[in-house]
């Protein structure tokens, strides 16, 4: 499916090395250096807001997975405490899985066609995508064609990110048995739940509590 998503409207001669020339030819010395300061330590700030996120969505995962270390429902107490959506957090733990930590310092060290970078955003919304080769194809589309994020989602959305199936191949139909292990794993998770918030609502004194009035109950009942 082709997109018609419209880049930014900019002369096709000024590139962002151009338009850094023009501006470099007018400055005087001290203001060269200042603007060359100014660009690496920009480049830093994004380089390490980029990694650092990648870095607590490993924390994220560790502490979601490790249950025996950090107990159970870690991730929403850490939210609570933080005052943020537990999803947040859960979108930390994707954007980890996703991405390797070397991939990350690779892409937050890449400019765009008009000098802008690949924000988290910008790598929050190709995550949804499961195609790795798709995922390197839009990073090159956002990095060329310099999309914003929002026209990156719209890109997305369109269907345009979706893997092209090659001509007169088909997804293999699940087998009986597959289906019935996810049926059975669906199962035993739901068995797990129901355990666990029997345990929380019923402690033994209140279950016998309430095993008593159901007795009377019944008895008032039957000598009506």
């Amino acid at each position: 499916m082709t997109s018609t998503i419209s880049s930014p409207q900019r002369p096709a001669s000024e590139t962002h090395e151009c338009r850094r020339t023009k501006a470099l030819t007018g400055m005087s010395t001290e203001t060269k250096r200042l603007a060359q300061e100014f660009e690496k330590r920009l480049a830093d700030e994004h380089h390490e807001g980029l990694v650092l996120r990648h870095d607590l969505g490993v924390a994220v995962t560790r502490a979601h997975d490790a249950e025996a270390v950090y107990g159970s429902n870690a991730v929403e107490h850490l939210a609570a405490y933080l005052g943020m959506s537990p999803d947040r957090l859960y979108k930390l733990r994707t954007f980890a899985r996703v991405f390797d930590r070397a991939e990350v310092e690779q892409l937050a060290a890449r400019r765009m066609a008009y000098g802008g970078r690949l924000r988290y955003h910008h790598l929050a919304a190709i995550m949804v995508v499961r195609s790795a080769d798709e995922r390197a194809r839009l990073f090159e589309r956002v990095l060329a064609e310099s999309l914003s994020v929002r026209q990156l989602r719209t890109l997305i959305a369109a269907g345009a990110a979706e893997p092209q199936p090659a001509a007169g191949a088909s997804r293999r139909p699940k087998s009986l048995l597959e289906q019935l292990g996810e049926v059975i794993e669906r199962s035993q998770g739901l068995a797990r739940k129901f355990t666990k918030w029997r345990e929380e609502l019923f402690d033994p004194v209140g279950t016998v509590a309430l095993l008593r009035f159901a007795v009377l109950r019944r008895g008032h009942v039957e000598g009506l």
